[in-house]
């Protein structure tokens, strides 16, 4: 399950990196890390030949703002990550909440990880925005 998480912290890291733009030309190339602090509700399932890992976390993670400036973000929520025989990866994160000076956004956010690339989709939950990256 080491590849699993490691997964998830890639596959987070990139969601947020993502989520801070809301158009492709104010977007800044921004990389950091993610640490799961606390993982909590840890489940393992197979289902015919997918795993399925779902947890809900806390964690500290590196998030970048528009200008291109980075800040240590906290975020918790839940996963559902389901990982098939061979190797595709996709990600459901529910009741996300991420934390900065006294804000909040909660959203949801969709990835897969295939052989033909990567693909996300992040909604804010009742704000009506939707950010979507090929």
């Amino acid at each position: 399950m080491k590849t699993g998480f490691g997964a998830f912290g890639v596959a987070l890291a990139m969601l947020l990196a993502m989520a801070g733009a809301a158009e492709a030309e104010t977007m800044a190339r921004c990389t950091g890390q993610t640490v799961l602090n606390v993982i909590t509700n840890y489940q393992t399932t197979t289902r015919g030949s997918e795993t399925i890992v779902s947890f809900d976390y806390s964690e500290a993670h590196d998030f970048c703002l528009r200008d291109g400036s980075k800040v240590v973000a906290k975020e918790t929520g839940s996963v559902i990550e389901r990982i098939s025989a061979d190797g595709d990866l996709h990600l459901r994160a529910a009741r996300e909440v991420l934390s900065y000076a006294g804000s909040e956004i909660t959203f949801t956010a969709e990835a897969s990880l295939l052989p033909s690339g990567w693909h996300s989709v992040i909604t804010s939950v009742g704000m009506a925005a939707e950010c979507s990256r090929v």
